[in-house]
C-alpha cells in the first residue's frame, strides 16, 4: 500500500512540472496563413497599379494586365478605417481584392486562360 501512495505521489508531483500553457506562449498566425498559403496571383481587372509600399498613397512601380500570373513575394494585413489585404508581386504592392490566389501554377494559368478568353 506504501508502494503505491508513494507512486501515486510521485506522478502527481511530476504532473505539477509539465510546462503550462499561458498567454506569454500563445502566437498569432503567420499573415501567409490567412491568405491559405497561395503562392501565384492572376490579375483581376483590366489594369492594376502596383505601388512601392502597401498604402492607397504609395508611388507607382508598374502597371499590370488583366491575366498576368505572379508568384507572391509577401503578403501584409493593415487597418487603417477598415482592413487592407495587401501583396506583394512584381517587386511592387497590390490590393488583393483586385487579385486571385491560387496555391500551384497550373491552376493560376488556367484562371489566367479563362480570364484572356473572355476579354
Amino acid at each position: 500500500m506504501k508502494i503505491l501512495i508513494i507512486l501515486f505521489a510521485t506522478i502527481f508531483s511530476l504532473s505539477a512540472c509539465t510546462k503550462k500553457t499561458d498567454l506569454d506562449t500563445f502566437s498569432f498566425l503567420d499573415e501567409s496563413d490567412i491568405f491559405g498559403g497561395n503562392k501565384f496571383a492572376v490579375i483581376l481587372d483590366k489594369y492594376v497599379t502596383s505601388v512601392d509600399i502597401p498604402s492607397e498613397q504609395g508611388i507607382t512601380v508598374s502597371q499590370l494586365r488583366c491575366g498576368e500570373i505572379f508568384p507572391i513575394q509577401e503578403t501584409r494585413i493593415l487597418t487603417t478605417s477598415q482592413r487592407e489585404f495587401w501583396v506583394k508581386i512584381n517587386d511592387g504592392w497590390v490590393l488583393s481584392s483586385s487579385l486571385q490566389l491560387y496555391k500551384t501554377f497550373e491552376k493560376a494559368k488556367t484562371a489566367s486562360e479563362r480570364l484572356q478568353q473572355s476579354d
